[in-house]
């Protein structure tokens, strides 16, 4: 499937808004995106991954997983002794679709 960028833009502007991502605080954001990021490789990232990738301090990091838990966006599962931050089906599906579009300019 072939889309353009600006399908792509109108794709995460919907998910912003339907989620409410927007309310999120930039630190909780970039903790977000990282994990996306790595979804969309199929690669869930574990707690210390998100740690030792520093986009924050180590306590700032586990308190924002924590929010980002108790707000719905993620889950975490204890998968070969490690907590890996997984998104919830919503994110999950929708990160699929995106991650199938291959984008061309206009």
């Amino acid at each position: 499937m072939q889309t353009t960028f600006a399908r792509v833009l109108h794709l995460l502007m919907t998910l912003e808004r339907s989620f409410g991502l927007s309310g999120l605080d930039a630190e909780q954001r970039a903790i977000f995106d990282f994990i996306v990021a790595r979804a969309a490789e199929d690669k869930p990232p574990s707690a210390n991954d998100i740690v030792n990738a520093k986009i924050t301090s180590r306590s700032s990091t586990y308190r924002h997983l924590s929010a980002l838990k108790d707000s719905g966006m993620i889950f975490d599962e204890f998968i070969d002794g490690a907590h890996v931050m997984k998104l919830m089906p919503q994110f999950s599906a929708f990160v699929e679709k995106v991650s199938d579009l291959q984008v061309t300019e206009t």
